[in-house]
């Protein structure tokens, strides 16, 4: 077996662990993904002597907190000179996933109030979201994007 899944049978002991083990597991994989994702688009990989005849190549990268459904992580973002890397992860400036409008959707439509939805993701994240507002505007404004044209929700 590989190490990772050593290290996640070893987690199974409890809930806590477990969690920051996927946690880990998924930081881990986002920021691989990534180098993948602009090696694909450099045409060449990180130290290959290829790069001659290249015109674009690594630039660094940023730092970004991206809240998932595991908790926040933090990830790399790789540049490149020209500016053409971008992730299919996420969309720029995005700062969580999916995951939270939809469980706001399915709480909003199973009764549950603004009020206790927001305590809720108060309790979640030990704060409110910063740029995360909450109103019956904009439960419609995410009800409508995931909804398709036949009026079932995706």
């Amino acid at each position: 077996m590989s190490n990772s899944t050593l290290d996640l049978l070893k987690s199974l002991s409890s809930p806590q662990e477990l969690r920051e083990s996927i946690h880990q597991m998924v930081q881990t994989a986002m920021n691989d993904l990534m180098k993948v994702e602009l090696d694909s688009v450099l045409s060449y990989q990180k130290y290959s002597r290829e790069t001659e005849g290249s015109d674009n190549c690594r630039n660094g990268s940023y730092q970004r907190t991206f809240d998932t459904e595991y908790g926040a992580v933090e990830l790399n973002v790789p540049r490149d000179r020209k500016n053409e890397f971008n992730t299919a992860l996420f969309d720029a400036y995005q700062r969580r996933s999916a995951w939270l409008e939809d469980m706001v959707i399915i709480l909003y439509q199973k009764g549950s109030t603004t009020s206790e939805i927001c305590e809720l993701i108060e309790k979640l994240y030990g704060r409110i979201m910063k740029g995360f507002e909450l109103s019956y505007t904009r439960l419609s404004e995410m009800f409508e994007e995931r909804c398709d044209l036949s009026g079932s929700y995706l």
